[in-house]
């Protein structure tokens, strides 16, 4: 089984938490905070403040208390201030489908025929279909509600003074870099901007971002069904087996890569760990 960012749906299911018949591999996001936290208390920042437009996953959580952990307790340093989305991802992604259903039918005109969908998502994935929308065109709007939506959240974590931002993912970062450039705030010179993923959009503008293991996961999983009778690194009673990853340095921290490598890494990932 697989464990990913989106295993919040599964946390309250029983076979997750005891008697465990299956092996399962996961990410661990709280490490991912920890490895973020000394990446950039290695490099000076003395007032790093965590940003999230998910606060209600526990992914979020998790790499949250992750990043505080590494803080709390550190002499000539400021514990990690949370700056959090009140309203959730949800509420984007529900703004997000409205205006693309009522861009697809202002587009259609005449031609649009079909009935009201009680469920805006549905209903625009059925115009995705019907090639009324183009997923081009929702991922425009979808990046114009996250810009909107996300300026109050990145205005009131400039106005805490952090020398660090530390985003959720790497597609809240990019709207935090545009509206730091946007405020005339240099990144990095008065702001380093780290955040989790690795994305392509985080090679592409530059972003220092954690890159999980999903590679070595894949891997291990592959090994366990081929070769049952080799034991991970676990214990029999909790079957649970989680991979770490890494800090890919760009710009956005003064780590720029080596050129010609996607990820900018200098080390090997780490292999997976029981817990």
């Amino acid at each position: 089984m697989f464990d990913s960012a989106a295993s919040y749906r599964l946390a309250d299911q029983p076979s997750f938490v005891s008697a465990r018949r299956v092996w399962s591999f996961q990410i661990d996001d709280a490490d991912a905070g920890r490895a973020v936290g000394r990446f950039l208390a290695s490099r000076g920042c003395r007032r790093p403040v965590y940003l999230s437009g998910h606060p209600q996953w526990p992914f979020s959580q998790r790499r949250a208390e992750g990043l505080a952990a590494v803080y709390e307790g550190r002499p000539g340093v400021e514990p990690v201030r949370s700056v959090l989305h009140e309203g959730g991802f949800d509420a984007v992604w529900r703004r997000t489908m409205a205006l693309a259903r009522r861009a697809a039918r202002r587009s259609a005109g005449s031609a649009w025929g079909g009935a009201r969908r009680p469920e805006p998502e549905q209903e625009v994935q059925d115009l995705i279909a019907d090639g009324m929308l183009s997923y081009h065109r929702l991922a425009e709007i979808h990046e114009q509600v996250m810009a909107r939506e996300l300026a109050p959240l990145f205005g009131r974590a400039l106005a805490l003074r952090g020398d660090a931002w530390v985003c959720v993912n790497d597609m809240e970062a990019v709207q935090a870099l545009r509206f730091l450039r946007q405020n005339r705030v240099r990144v990095p010179g008065d702001l380093r901007l780290v955040s989790f993923d690795n994305t392509d959009d985080a090679l592409y503008h530059g972003l220092t971002s954690y890159e999980f293991d999903v590679r070595g996961m894949a891997l291990a999983m592959l090994d366990r069904v081929l070769r049952p009778n080799q034991q991970p690194a676990s214990t029999d009673t909790s079957r649970v087996v989680t991979h770490s990853g890494v800090v890919i340095g760009r710009g956005s921290s003064c780590d720029a890569g080596p050129r010609g490598d996607r990820s900018g890494r200098t080390g090997r990932l780490s292999g997976p760990r029981g817990v």
